[in-house]
């Protein structure tokens, strides 16, 4: 029986990159992808994505949906950053609560938080933002705790700039920015078992291409 996945925004750029790697890996993928599957700030959304988990007796969720803004504190309203802190870190926290039982239940699982460098780093305009992906590393962190216990592993992937729409306004060239599809490799990577040792943390970049 093949492993299965749970990935949120998979509508395009990382998401839909990481269910044709999986599904080329042989997996089972279930997606939810975007506003066509439902608000998953919505309650009910979230507790049929857990449905569908268990249904498929899932192996690994992966955490991608996410939302930004850039923006300085004059131009940042209150109502932006309780939208992109609940999109980014609320609803991320609600479905990997909602789906942890089924990890605890068959004593294995992992699960993969799609963050940033701005969840490392503060950068300028990136207020809310950064807010909401810090919150979202701080969580990760203390998972880990849990994660032990419930032999669940938890990893966090923080990425630079990627060439998806997110990015593309930005400007540059296109070998400037980190390849969607390469990243989806390598997370499905992260993905193996190795005995002698966890990855807890993935840093992707394009640090050698910047300025050129």
């Amino acid at each position: 029986m093949p492993k299965s996945v749970l990935i949120t925004g998979t509508s395009r750029g990382l998401g839909k990159e990481l269910v044709s790697v999986f599904r080329d890996g042989g997996f089972d993928v279930v997606e939810h992808r975007g506003w066509v599957d439902g608000d998953l700030r919505q309650s009910d959304t979230i507790l049929k994505l857990r449905d569908q988990a268990a249904k498929h007796n899932i192996d690994i969720l992966i955490n991608n949906a996410g939302i930004y803004q850039n923006s300085m504190l004059p131009n940042t309203s209150i109502a932006d950053f309780k939208n992109i802190v609940s999109t980014n870190l609320l609803v991320p926290i609600n479905l990997t609560t909602m789906i942890w039982p089924i990890f605890q239940n068959k004593k294995s699982g992992m699960v993969i938080f799609i963050n940033s460098v701005a969840g490392r780093t503060g950068s300028p305009g990136e207020l809310a933002y950064c807010a909401s992906k810090f919150g979202l590393k701080g969580f990760a962190d203390s998972l880990q705790y849990d994660g032990i216990r419930a032999n669940v592993k938890v990893l966090s992937v923080y990425l630079g700039a990627m060439w998806t729409d997110m990015c593309k306004g930005r400007g540059g060239r296109k070998a400037q920015y980190i390849d969607p599809h390469d990243a989806a490799l390598m997370i499905f990577d992260a993905c193996k078992v190795y005995p002698g040792g966890e990855q807890t943390e993935l840093v992707i970049d394009r640090i050698s291409k910047k300025g050129k």
